[in-house]
């Protein structure tokens, strides 16, 4: 693998690294939702939520369109959610600690 791509899959791991992240991937699978709908589905305030959003949408994860007034997220490809899956996967056949995708 290119020097290149291990660095740009290094970007999307760090995006993804806090334990909420995968959790807004997994939300925004089947439907857009605009930041406070995450945050109230996280349970936290909207700044946080704003916060990890960005974060994901920086690397391309995820997509923001304004509708209205409001900025409205959405997954840009269902491929990030599999690569959760296989890392949750993984983690679960070798007895790995737990993890938010459980």
């Amino acid at each position: 693998m290119p020097a290149q791509s291990c660095e740009e899959i290094a970007r999307l791991l760090e995006a993804l690294a806090h334990p909420l992240r995968p959790v807004i991937v997994t939300l925004l699978r089947e439907q857009e939702m605009h930041i406070g709908e995450i945050a109230l589905a996280l349970g936290v305030v909207p700044t946080q939520a704003a916060s990890h959003v960005a974060a994901l949408a920086e690397v391309g994860i995820l997509v923001g369109v304004r509708r209205g007034p409001l900025d409205h997220y959405y997954l840009r490809d269902s491929r990030v959610l599999h690569a959760l899956c296989l890392l949750e996967q993984f983690r679960r056949s070798h007895g790995l600690p737990s993890s938010v995708l459980s």
